[in-house]
């Protein structure tokens, strides 16, 4: 089954009887949103941003 960690971790809580109302992914990788983005908004990634996220 093909699915995104969200909707993973939806359903491993409703298993526990809770829900999920929001999630919100700070870290991918080793790479991590900075402080001064705020939500809703995006920037351009550059190449040590990409490293990062290439790492395992």
């Amino acid at each position: 089954m093909l699915e995104g960690k969200y909707h993973q971790v939806k359903r491993m809580v409703a298993a526990a009887g809770n829900r999920v109302e929001k999630l919100h992914r700070e870290r991918i990788g080793g790479f991590g949103l900075p402080d001064d983005l705020a939500e809703g908004q995006w920037r351009w990634l550059d190449d040590a941003d990409l490293a990062k996220l290439r790492q395992n």
